[in-house]
């Protein structure tokens, strides 16, 4: 039986017995575990508090017969007023989702943590828009998974981009003009979103949230990620379809 300490934050969590939960927790040092927290159903748990969807906190865990159960663990951030705000809360748990089912077990996960523990602070403590936020956050994590590239020109044929651009999910990202009338599926895109794209793809860190976009921008990065993400991943997000649904849209 080996013993281990990690940080992570709760993905997903659903009831195991009748006093105890499982949890699904991204993790700095082991990447997605599935973790067994005895008792956790009980409000007078010390693990009731660390094991809730959103905190990020430190755990101690053992591994049993195939899977890993929690002896001791501590609140580093639970993000508790997100749950203040219906809207916030809606598209933060459908970014949770999103998280749990493109990660895998076993995967590096540093930097996607690092990005859903930014993402989570910027929606929870700041005024920033929650829409451009999701849509930041989905930029960054589908390019850290391989899933987008950027490399400053036209992923097709490698030329400079001129002054129209196209969204190719074929070709996993943005095409020169002349490509775009070629591909099938390809869609022209404002050239607002061709830099906010560009821009959140180009850079790291806190300065991915640096600019705001227009409600027509703000309006195609939706329709052009949400489109994407249903293509190429292959799910549908009922927590997405319910966080439209509070805000009307």
């Amino acid at each position: 039986m080996s013993v281990e300490k990690v940080k992570g934050i709760v993905l997903k969590e659903y009831i195991s017995g009748e006093s105890s939960k499982r949890i699904v927790v991204l993790t700095e040092e082991m990447g997605k575990l599935t973790l067994n927290v005895k008792g956790a159903k009980n409000v007078r748990s010390k693990l009731a508090a660390s094991s809730q969807l959103f905190c990020y906190s430190s755990f101690v865990v053992y591994e049993g017969k195939g899977f890993y159960s929690v002896t001791q663990a501590d609140v580093i951030e639970s993000f508790y007023d997100l749950r203040n705000d219906i809207i916030k809360l809606s598209f933060c748990t459908y970014l949770l989702e999103l998280t749990e089912r493109t990660h895998f077990e076993g995967t590096e996960s540093r930097e996607v943590l690092k990005l859903l523990l930014r993402t989570l602070s910027v929606i929870e403590k700041t005024g920033y828009d929650v829409l451009l936020a999701v849509s930041i956050f989905e930029i960054k994590l589908l390019q850290l998974g391989g899933f987008i590239g950027f490399y400053g020109k036209c992923l097709r044929c490698m030329g400079q981009f001129k002054d129209v651009y196209y969204f190719s999910p074929s070709n996993g990202g943005i095409i020169c003009g002349e490509c775009g009338k070629k591909v099938l599926g390809a869609v022209p895109i404002l050239r607002g979103t061709f830099l906010a794209l560009t821009y959140v793809m180009g850079n790291s860190g806190r300065k991915i949230f640096a600019f705001n976009v227009s409600k027509e921008i703000n309006v195609e990065l939706r329709a052009i990620l949400e489109k994407y993400i249903a293509e190429n991943i292959g799910q549908n997000f009922k927590t997405l379809s319910f966080a439209k649904n509070c805000l009307h849209i």
